[in-house]
C-alpha cells in the first residue's frame, strides 16, 4: 500500500504533467499565467508537501525560492512593479540555501529509522561498516558526498541492511565481488547506478531506502 505522502506527490506530479502537454498544444485557461508555469509550481508544490511530510521543514527554502523565480513575473504584475526582475537569481538561491542550512544547524534532525547505527553525511564523508557486525546500518546523506566500504568480508554470516536515505548528494556504496545483493531503493527524480547481475552470488546483502534528486551508485569490488 502506497503512503498518503506518496500518493499526493504522484498526483501532483500527474497534474503537472498534464498542464505541460496541454500547454505544449496550445491549450490556455485564460488565467493569465502560462500553464507551463502552473506546471512547474506543481511539481515544486510536491517537493514541499515531501519535505514537509518528512517533517524537515527547513528544506523548504529551496522549493520555495524555486517557486518565486517560476512566478515572479506573474507576482511583479501584482503589485504593480516597475520590473520583472524582483531579485537576482543567483541571490535567491544563495540566500535560500544559506536559509536551509541555518535553520538544519538550529533545529533538531529527523530520522525515521528503526536501525541500530545510523550515520549522517555533510560534505565528503567514508564510512566502513565491520561485516562481522553487520545488521541494520543506516547512512544519511545531505547535501553531500559519502562513500561506503565493507570491512572484514569473511566474518559475515549474511542477513545484513543498509539503508540509505540520499538526499541532494552523491552516494557510492562498494560491496564485496561475491556477495548477493538486493537494491530496494525508491528513487525520486534521481539516479541509481547498478551492476549487472548484483542479485547473484553468496551470502545476501540487502540495500533500501531512498534517493532524493541525488545519485547512488553501487559497486563490486
Amino acid at each position: 500500500m502506497k503512503s498518503k505522502k506518496t500518493i499526493i506527490t504522484a498526483l501532483i506530479l500527474i497534474a503537472a504533467a498534464i498542464l505541460m502537454i496541454l500547454n505544449g498544444v496550445g491549450v490556455a485557461f485564460g488565467s493569465g499565467i502560462e500553464l507551463w508555469r502552473i506546471a512547474l509550481g506543481a511539481a515544486l508544490l510536491a517537493w514541499i508537501v515531501w519535505v514537509i511530510s518528512d517533517k524537515k521543514y527547513y528544506e523548504v527554502f529551496l522549493p520555495l525560492a524555486l517557486m518565486f523565480m517560476v512566478f515572479e513575473r506573474n507576482i511583479a504584475l501584482l503589485f504593480d512593479a516597475k520590473t520583472d526582475n524582483l531579485i537576482s537569481n543567483w541571490v535567491l538561491i544563495i540566500a535560500a540555501l544559506l536559509l536551509q542550512i541555518g535553520f538544519q544547524m538550529l533545529l533538531p534532525g529527523v530520522r525515521k529509522t528503526d536501525h541500530s547505527d545510523v550515520r549522517s553525511s555533510k560534505g565528503k564523508s567514508t564510512f566502513f561498516v565491520d561485516a562481522a557486525s553487520l545488521g541494520d546500518y543506516s547512512v544519511v546523506n545531505d547535501l553531500g558526498a559519502a562513500s561506503v566500504f565493507i570491512e572484514n568480508a569473511d566474518a559475515y554470516r549474511g542477513g545484513g541492511v543498509l539503508n540509505i536515505r540520499n538526499k541532494l548528494g552523491s552516494m557510492q556504496i562498494s560491496v564485496p565481488a561475491a556477495w548477493g545483493v538486493t537494491v530496494d531503493v525508491v528513487n525520486n527524480m534521481g539516479t541509481v547506478n547498478l551492476p549487472a547481475d548484483l542479485a547473484m552470488g553468496e551470502p545476501k546483502f540487502l540495500i533500501t531506502g531512498t534517493n532524493d534528486f541525488g545519485t547512488v551508485t553501487v559497486s563490486r569490488i
